[in-house]
């Protein structure tokens, strides 16, 4: 999950999160509290924005990352998208950001060949 932010009028780039077990049990905590991601309160999406920023090392504030993603369905840093990306995350699942490229197809790197597709020795 690579992230932009616009703070200052410029796009700021972050690298990827980093998950610690701490940001994984405060998401177990959501979980058990019964916290329903799709429709969050204001306050338990703030919490969420807040891990986000713990997994960043609070390089950026809630109010940056609130005011640093537009919400707009056409752009990779869409709001929704990012906050659904780190959701999977940190449940430890590999998100899918539909507009962010696949590093494979990039380098022009193939799957390793199937089982079914090595020849068998005699």
């Amino acid at each position: 999950m690579n992230l932009t932010l616009m703070m200052s009028g410029k796009p700021i780039k972050f690298g990827k999160p980093f998950i610690s077990g701490r940001i994984y049990r405060e998401f177990l905590a959501l979980k058990e509290r019964g916290v329903d991601f799709n429709s969050p309160t204001p306050d338990e999406l703030d919490e969420v924005v807040q891990m986000i920023c713990e997994s960043y090392s609070n390089q950026f504030t809630i109010d940056d990352f609130y005011n640093g993603l537009a919400i707009d369905i056409d752009s990779e840093d869409n709001f929704f998208i990012k906050i659904a990306e780190f959701i999977m995350l940190a449940q430890g699942l590999r998100p899918v950001n539909p507009y962010e490229k696949d590093d494979q197809s990039e380098s022009g790197e193939t799957e390793p060949p199937t089982p079914s597709d090595a020849v068998q020795e005699s």
